[in-house]
């Protein structure tokens, strides 16, 4: 069976580095199906278990969730000019807060005390 699903694979993978279309596509679809999928168990758990905190937050995250996975799977090429465009802006702001998060920490290394003396010393 893993054998089967070896070949099966490799010809998939050969087909689609030879459609890059096609690829994108897929890919697209799979992100919508996925954020559809998030956006349910996200419902689920904000109905279904009303001890849990954010229960709004959970609830509207996942309503989100479903609509913007309905959005890339019926539009999924002018989904993907979005999610670009989105994901540049993403990963702008995740590289700035990693610099700040370094910052700090490296500010925070320089104020801490060593635990125990050094073995040298």
């Amino acid at each position: 069976m893993i054998a089967l699903l070896s070949v099966f694979s490799f010809v998939v993978a050969i087909y689609l580095l030879g459609h890059v279309g096609m690829t994108l596509l897929v890919l697209a679809t799979l992100v919508g199906i996925y954020w559809i999928a998030l956006g349910v168990i996200e419902l689920f758990l904000a109905i279904g278990h009303p001890e849990v905190r954010w229960r709004p937050w959970i609830a509207i995250t996942g309503i989100l969730s479903i609509v913007a996975g309905g959005v890339v799977v019926i539009f999924p090429v002018s989904s993907l000019f979005f999610l670009t465009i989105f994901l540049g802006f993403w990963l702008v702001l995740f590289g700035l807060m990693l610099i700040v998060r370094g910052i700090g920490l490296r500010s925070a290394a320089r104020v801490a005390k060593p635990m125990a003396p050094s073995p040298a010393g």
